[in-house]
């Protein structure tokens, strides 16, 4: 008979050591620990992230245009990117939905694009990245129906906006990832619109948090995101009914039974996270359910590894990921 033994964090996988280095030398982010200090965390966040957006906004190549579009609880803030010099003949072009990560309960629409913005320079898409609503001023079903929102009416305007109808993809990481797969789940409830992918980078889909992984990554206190953090985030999100059976599959993904009819997945995640095991089994599900999904673990990645790009293993994950963007937006 095997033994059975008690999950502790002594048995996580070892992170990588180049990023463990990068952990040990920078500040710990203060994640709230109520509703009071959810702004502060904001800021920090943001300030956090500033480099990666100082770049986008003063890259040439890039046109960025803000707009606001009627949402089922009041107007929606789109930021819209596209080549500043798109090739006309390469028209229609791919169209991306982007939703930025921030543990539903920050961010702003221009955290995290790095994800897609490769795609806007190499192939001429335009990313629509959504300032959707967050907890805990709002909760529940009211952040993934504003993605969807934005979804339909990229779908309305594919011709306005010059998105080719066969083209069009949904992308988020971290919380954006688990909105995406939400978003998704609503857009085949719906019948619209057509989707030929989805990009999901270290999703947050499961409210439970009863996972090996989540158990092993518990408490880190090293500045990566950890298990307690993330029941807090989703206490946030859900308020009393975290982990209960009155949760919605289009806002915690992994409740979803059928996983059936969905467009092809991207889903990755580090060995050293406490999403690992979500996204794994979530992939599972879908190849279950005859779905496909390209599923990457990166041996030694924490959650958000690869936003130090500078490491092999971000550069590999990076370059991994965009291959099958490139495959899923290319015209057949």
């Amino acid at each position: 008979m095997h033994n059975i033994h008690t999950t502790k964090a002594e048995n996580q996988p070892p992170l990588d050591d180049n990023i463990a280095k990068i952990l040990a030398s920078q500040a710990n982010l203060h994640f709230p620990p109520s509703a009071d200090e959810v702004p502060q965390f904001h800021k920090e966040t943001r300030a956090r992230h500033a480099p990666f957006i100082d770049a986008i906004l003063s890259d040439t190549k890039i046109h960025v245009e803000k707009s606001r579009i009627p949402g089922p609880y009041g107007d929606i803030p789109l930021v819209t990117l596209r080549p500043t010099s798109p090739n006309p003949l390469s028209a229609p072009y791919p169209g991306i939905l982007f939703l930025h990560g921030g543990a539903m309960i920050s961010g702003d629409p221009f955290m995290g694009l790095n994800m897609v913005i490769g795609m806007v320079k190499e192939l001429d898409a335009v990313v629509i990245s959504v300032d959707y609503r967050a907890a805990p001023k709002h909760q529940g079903l009211t952040l993934v129906e504003d993605c969807y929102a934005a979804l339909a009416w990229m779908g309305g305007h594919l011709e306005d906006l010059g998105i080719d109808p066969n083209r069009l993809m949904v992308a988020g990481g971290s919380a954006g990832g688990g909105l995406a797969a939400g978003t998704v789940l609503m857009a085949r409830y719906r019948n619209e619109p057509k989707l030929c992918g989805q990009l999901l980078s270290g999703p947050m889909l499961d409210d439970r948090n009863e996972t090996i992984s989540a158990k092993q990554f518990l408490n880190e206190d090293n500045g990566s995101y950890d298990t307690n953090q993330n029941q807090q985030a989703w206490r946030f999100v859900l308020g009393d009914r975290v982990a209960s059976e009155d949760v919605s599959y289009y806002v915690a993904p992994a409740r979803a039974k059928d996983l059936s009819r969905l467009p092809p997945a991207y889903i990755d995640v580090g060995s050293c996270e406490p999403f690992r095991d979500e996204a794994v089994a979530y992939a599972t599900r879908m190849w279950e359910y005859g779905s496909q999904a390209d599923l990457h673990v990166w041996g030694g990645g924490c959650h958000g590894f690869d936003n130090a790009k500078h490491l092999d293993i971000a550069k590999s994950a990076i370059r991994t990921r965009e291959k099958w963007m490139r495959k899923i937006l290319t015209k057949k």
